[in-house]
């Protein structure tokens, strides 16, 4: 199970009800779930509560999906190369920084 960089750019725009889960891995995708491990997911403890509550929505998601369970976390950022990270813009140190950085294009997402 892969899903897609939930970063919306002019392609994705043109069609907001395109799939972002797959069975296959496709350019710009992130495994939820390969050979058994589940990615992690990520949530800034002072975030909205809004938030905290909607990142166990992906977590059971692919534990109804797969019977495996994505360890969720609030305060200690997930080791290893891939994650799901659940954030607001200006509330949540993790999406900051991938804004600061140039990972994430707030200006596409917004538009």
């Amino acid at each position: 199970m892969f899903a897609t960089q939930i970063v919306i750019d002019d392609a994705m725009a043109q069609n907001l009800f395109q799939p972002i889960v797959s069975e296959a891995a496709e350019p710009r995708s992130s495994p939820l779930l390969q050979d058994g491990e589940v990615s992690p997911i990520f949530v800034d403890s002072r975030d909205h509560a809004g938030a905290l509550r909607a990142a166990s929505d992906p977590q059971a998601d692919i534990e109804h999906a797969n019977g495996v369970e994505a360890n969720l976390s609030t305060d200690r950022k997930p080791s290893g190369k891939l994650a799901v990270i659940v954030g607001t813009l200006g509330r949540s140190n993790s999406i900051d920084l991938l804004v600061e950085f140039g990972k994430f294009n707030v200006e596409a997402a917004t538009r």
